[in-house]
């Protein structure tokens, strides 16, 4: 099931369709820059129209799953693009039967 939830978030990173990729995060979603779910759309958006995802590479052959409970975290997924090369790992939360993001830190 997370797979399934990462593969959904790579694909639409992949089509740059941003609000079916913010769709898989909570409603208080935050990153270590600090970004909010509203605020990693914008940035997101900001990228998409600077041409940053244009011919993005999503890799999952490294993803990592741990899941304890209700709680899980995955990563790395690794991005390359025209912006260079960075990594993400997530914090899952199941949230009324259905895994969401709640927190992503990038290196």
């Amino acid at each position: 099931v997370i797979m399934a939830l990462a593969t959904g978030v790579a694909d639409a990173l992949k089509a740059q369709d941003i609000d079916a990729m913010v769709a898989y995060y909570s409603e208080d979603f935050s990153s270590d820059g600090g970004g909010t779910k509203a605020k990693t759309k914008e940035t997101l958006e900001g990228y998409k129209a600077a041409g940053y995802l244009d011919d993005i590479e999503v890799d999952l052959d490294s993803l990592k799953v741990e899941v304890d409970g209700d709680k899980a975290t995955a990563g790395p997924v690794d991005l390359e693009g025209a912006f260079g090369a960075i990594s993400l790992d997530f914090d899952l939360e199941k949230r009324d039967g259905k895994w969401v993001a709640v927190y992503m830190s990038m290196y």
